[in-house]
């Protein structure tokens, strides 16, 4: 692989120990390179990153601003940013950005930009390692995603642990029942009881549950300012990895005025 490395190359230096590193840097799941300050072209770039972009190491070795092809036109201002901060400040940085793959894939990356001095002190050179995280930055907006669809859900929904405490509401619930979040987070949905239903009632909510069973049905319960109200309420056991119910998720519906009608 031409790599432009030279004997004093930080990355690929002499010895024994130096070529332990050289194969480790080599085999290593993450872009590794090495941009020369005064140029700002890529002296190093490991394999990964040619198997990664689809495109080969030539492309980039030596060629000032290549890099810059790859990065999303979105990030490159701030990734000069990133850098150039690298260089005046001679301290690591963190680097975050979106490259464009060979195919017209984006994938996103983070990693650390180190910037490496020379006899005089002054920055040559910026060392950088970024790793693909890609799926978990999907995977995050999809959490995102979700969580924008229930908190803005017209019905009140509430979310609670295997033991029934509460770990989350929306907008909609603390409307209906009057309590704000800091007075639900943490309690159990007790504290809404009206004293309408007896503990068999309960008893067998809970086994259904428990189960794995959705439960749906009517519940009296009570706002904090004593107001009974009637809603129907379908409870969904949630599945944790080893599949047991880790969680329930309640979608409610006040129907106390179409009952009254």
């Amino acid at each position: 692989m031409t790599d432009g490395s030279s004997p004093t190359d930080p990355l690929r230096g002499p010895g024994p120990s130096n070529g332990r590193l050289d194969e480790l840097v080599e085999r290593l799941e993450a872009i590794v390179f090495e941009v020369d300050v005064a140029r700002m072209a890529p002296t190093y770039i490991n394999p990964f990153t040619s198997r990664i972009l689809g495109y080969p190491v030539e492309r980039w070795i030596g060629k000032p601003l290549s890099w810059m092809e790859d990065v999303h036109p979105d990030d490159r201002e701030k990734v000069r940013g990133e850098i150039e901060l690298a260089v005046q400040t001679g301290q690591v940085q963190r680097a975050n950005s979106r490259l464009v793959t060979a195919k017209g894939d984006v994938l996103s990356l983070t990693g650390t930009l180190t910037p490496m001095a020379g006899e005089d002190g002054r920055v040559r050179a910026i060392h950088g390692v970024l790793i693909d995280v890609t799926e978990q930055r999907r995977a995050q907006e999809h959490c995102e995603f979700m969580r924008s669809v229930l908190e803005s859900a017209a019905s009140p929904i509430l979310i609670a642990d295997r033991g029934g405490v509460i770990s989350w509401v929306n907008d909609s619930f603390t409307r209906l029942t009057g309590y704000t979040r800091g007075e639900m987070i943490g309690k159990t949905p007790r504290m809404l009881k009206s004293g309408s239903h007896g503990p068999d009632f309960y008893r067998g909510l809970w086994e259904a549950l428990l189960a794995g069973h959705v439960w749906h049905g009517e519940i009296v319960n009570r706002k904090k300012d004593g107001t009974l109200y009637t809603e129907e309420q379908t409870i969904t056991p949630v599945r944790g990895a080893e599949g047991q119910v880790s969680h329930f998720v309640a979608i409610k519906q006040d129907v106390t005025e179409k009952k009254r009608l």
